[in-house]
């Protein structure tokens, strides 16, 4: 299997850019040609920045390039269309606590949820493409975003990743198909609802530190967010993800349905 790990598309994440040069020990030492390796973002991982000018992961799909992260997606846009990998993996790491999740644009496919098993992943999440590098991809069931948590990463060292990347080339078909998740991973499967910015929280009298991420919603909770509550789903699965992580972890907090997978 063709892969490609990304890196450093936010350059302040110095355990994803970590990940990237362990397997890049293993590629030597093996001989591997499976696997290519993309430090997205070079200048932002060298200022430990997490970027100069846009978010790069929310760059890609402009319509008139402008920043430098904007013309860095475009460069970074082609190579994806141009060498068609088997699998891209984007590696992230994030100061959200317990947040250590997969996350794709696409409704997760049989082998997203195979890659998702070899890393022993239990979370997976939905996101909207919103230009980010997953966007980019001219099938979107060929990507997966990895995100480590800080807290989480004694759990996920670089090298133990890195040997799980090296193995997923190996031995991991695209034509695998599995009819549910294994029991060794038992996934819960979440999807984009909504973004909720301070401005809004302080309005309807509610402070972050009274939520945390993969925290189901209370039905109060729900109830001061004025979210509608249909009547075949009186008690809506709600939960907030990233908050305390990057930009948007700062400015706004995001909500995800939960959803039962069979």
């Amino acid at each position: 299997m063709k892969i490609l790990l990304s890196t450093t598309v936010h350059g302040d994440e110095r355990h994803a850019h970590q990940v990237g040069s362990e397997v890049q020990k293993l590629i030597k030492k093996e001989g591997n040609s499976n696997i290519d390796l993309l430090v997205a973002h070079d200048k932002a991982y060298k200022l430990n920045k997490r970027f100069l000018e846009t978010d790069l992961n929310r760059s890609f799909g402009v319509e008139i390039p402008l920043s430098f992260e904007e013309k860095l997606a475009v460069k970074i846009r082609n190579k994806l269309e141009r060498d068609d990998y088997d699998l891209v993996l984007d590696m992230h790491n994030t100061k959200a606590s317990g947040t250590t999740c997969a996350i794709v644009v696409n409704k997760p496919s049989r082998f997203q949820f195979a890659v998702l098993d070899a890393f022993s992943l239990k979370r997976i999440v939905q996101m909207p493409p919103s230009g980010s590098l997953l966007s980019a991809l001219p099938k979107y069931e060929k990507g997966i975003s990895i995100e480590i948590a800080e807290d989480d990463v004694v759990n996920y060292p670089a090298s133990k990743l890195a040997e799980i990347i090296a193995k997923i080339s190996r031995e991991l078909n695209i034509e695998d198909q599995i009819t549910k998740p294994s029991e060794t991973a038992k996934p819960s499967y979440y999807q984009y609802a909504a973004t909720i910015q301070n401005t809004t929280l302080r309005r309807l009298g509610l402070k972050k530190s009274q939520f945390a991420n993969f925290k189901k919603l209370t039905a109060t909770q729900i109830q001061k967010l004025g979210v509608d509550v249909s009547s075949d789903d009186k008690t809506p699965s709600l939960y907030t993800i990233f908050l305390g992580g990057g930009h948007m972890g700062k400015t706004a907090m995001n909500l995800v349905r939960g959803f039962n997978i069979s």
